[in-house]
């Protein structure tokens, strides 16, 4: 009984050290799935599905029968799809978080953010809203991360009138196209009912921002009455091909145009 006790833990030892790798690939998996806005599909296959498959294998091995499989030629197995699977998840492997807030919480948490981010207007220079929403959405692929805070923010009529004047005050807008690297785009559109502009700086003491890495852009709807403010900062993008194009990639506007 106790040879047969001392040979399970044996294999217990065995199998962990076995699986390892895989293991902290699959853990590697669930913690950044965690929260995030949509599943893909590469990157699931590389850090859950192809560790989940190899540990089993290895447990097989090692716990059942007498003729076990080498390790060697399951570390192989492993790294024959592991590899392939992974590269594709550089390109591919992208996930999207939203942290969004509204009411109490929405002014609670904008304001821990607004002390971190300069290119987000102060709660008391944006008038009196009938009721904002706060949202963090943060572009994930793999290495590669692109922040997005959206302040949004609906008035009365005439507070809308009178905030929406105020703008022209407080920042500085793009008129002229820009151009990055090869592409030419307009620093305005309209999307979703809203008519985006590009800052070009915050008052006149602001230095300019960085075109495309980091930068603030505003949008207004006449229908809804509401004013988006948003900042977006990715020190790894190098250039963008038009505003809508921006919004739909880099910043989530499907996922906060679905909301609402």
């Amino acid at each position: 009984m106790n040879r047969l006790f001392l040979f399970t833990k044996r294999r217990c030892h065995i199998f962990l050290l076995a699986t390892g790798l895989p293991l902290i690939c699959f853990l590697f998996g669930l913690l950044r799935l965690a929260g995030a806005a949509c599943f893909n599909t590469s990157f699931c296959i590389t850090f859950i599905l192809i560790p989940l498959i190899t540990t089993g294998l290895l447990g097989l091995s090692i716990f059942c029968g007498r003729k076990q499989l080498p390790r060697q030629v399951m570390a192989i197995v492993f790294a024959t799809l592991f590899v392939p699977a992974f590269l594709i998840s550089l390109v591919y492997g992208q996930f999207d978080k939203i942290w969004r807030y509204s009411g109490q919480e929405a002014g609670q948490r904008y304001t821990e953010a607004e002390f971190l981010n300069e290119l987000m207007p102060a709660l008391t220079d944006i008038g009196e809203p009938l009721d904002m929403e706060y949202i963090h959405f943060r572009y994930n692929a793999f290495i590669f991360l692109g922040d997005t805070d959206y302040l949004i923010c609906r008035y009365t009529p005439e507070e809308y009138q009178a905030q929406k004047a105020q703008l022209e005050k407080t920042y500085r807008f793009r008129e002229d196209n820009i151009t990055l690297h090869e592409y030419e785009f307009a620093p305005r559109a309209v999307l979703d009912g809203y008519q985006f502009r590009m800052a070009d700086e915050i008052e006149a003491s602001s230095p300019p921002f960085w075109y495309p890495k980091y930068m603030v852009l505003v949008g207004c709807s006449d229908e809804t009455n509401q004013i988006i403010y948003l900042s977006y900062f990715d020190t790894d993008l190098d250039y963008i091909t038009s505003i809508p194009d921006f919004l739909h990639t880099e910043c989530g506007w499907n996922y906060i145009r679905s909301s609402r």
